[in-house]
């Protein structure tokens, strides 16, 4: 079996990094590797990378480095710095953002920069329609993709069960929120 170093590189805060993670190794084996795995959570420009990647470099047969959320182009370079004849294969898990970001944090972020309202404001008192429905969406969102309260989802954005339970029958049964749960997720 052929070994590959396995570079992650560093995501957000509002990724499932562990089952993004378990995901990677699962791929890799799958492909015939056997990982090796380094994880970037740490700012991986730091000396210590540098370090293990010279030591571990010369036991892998090729590394693969997973650019789901836009990022490695820093992790390519240093090994191509290190070693430029290694092999270096570039993998994309299908559906990694909206698979992983499943987090509250996560999907507000979405529903935030998808909607252009501040997370503060979707946290905020009011009953202006724009925050209101992007609200839903997050309330709706929320439900199906994690295993969290209604109690526990409205408290993220300081509101009560009921309002989450009636916010997710709004964002089912009302086109204008359908339409924004659309662009802000698709059709997923």
């Amino acid at each position: 079996m052929k070994t590959a170093l396995l570079l992650i590189p560093a995501t957000n805060g509002f990724v499932n990094r562990q089952a993004y993670m378990a995901d990677c190794i699962e791929t890799a084996m799958k492909d015939g590797y056997a990982p090796l795995v380094y994880d970037l959570v740490e700012d991986y420009t730091k000396l210590t990378y540098g370090s293990y990647v010279e030591k571990i470099l010369p036991a892998v047969s090729c590394v693969i480095v997973f650019r789901d959320f836009n990022r490695g182009d820093l992790l390519v370079n240093m090994i191509q710095k290190i070693d430029y004849e290694k092999p270096i294969y570039e993998h994309i898990i299908p559906g990694a953002v909206n698979k992983y970001q499943n987090t509250l944090a996560a999907i507000l972020n979405v529903v935030s920069k998808k909607t252009e309202i501040s997370i503060e404001k979707l946290k905020a008192k009011t009953r202006n329609r724009e925050i209101v429905d992007a609200r839903f969406v997050y309330y709706k969102r929320a439900k199906e993709h994690t295993k969290e309260s209604l109690a526990r989802i409205g408290m993220f954005v300081a509101k009560d069960h009921a309002t989450v339970l009636h916010g997710i029958k709004e964002a089912e049964n009302t086109q204008q929120v359908k339409d924004l749960y659309n662009k802000c997720f698709g059709n997923g």
